[in-house]
């Protein structure tokens, strides 16, 4: 008897677990309030990749807009595409402005979080 194939069924798990992150994320920026740390960290293959990535980290937190987009855009042209580059933003409305500009030029937003104040923005980038 043959073993069964579950790379089908791995698949579509992974595919799952990244959307429910991705509407968990919506859901928090939506209401802050909500603690969705459960579904927020349920992104197993993101963790694998930022483990054996190195990523770089570009602060923004002292540019207002527009000069934070420009300063985002200039510093991932010195990257390769697929590279990994997480930004710092003061806010959630820099980060909602930079992000949708950096989204609507391509490029992939993999996870934004709160931290001391901070917006972490991790970008994949594109060409």
């Amino acid at each position: 008897m043959q073993a069964p194939d579950y790379s089908l069924l791995h698949a579509y798990c992974q595919q799952l677990d990244r959307w429910i992150s991705n509407a968990a994320q919506h859901c928090q920026r939506i209401d802050k309030q909500l603690e969705l740390s459960a579904s927020l960290s349920a992104n197993p293959t993101l963790q694998n990749e930022k483990q054996n990535a190195a990523i770089a980290t570009i602060d923004l937190t002292s540019f207002d807009c527009p000069l934070h987009y420009i300063k985002a855009r200039q510093a991932l042209k010195q990257y390769q595409e697929g590279d990994l580059v997480e930004f710092l933003l003061a806010d959630d409305e820099a980060a909602d402005m930079v992000t949708s500009s950096l989204i609507n030029n391509g490029h992939k937003l993999l996870e934004r979080k709160t931290e001391n104040r901070k917006v972490h923005a991790l970008i994949r980038k594109q060409e």
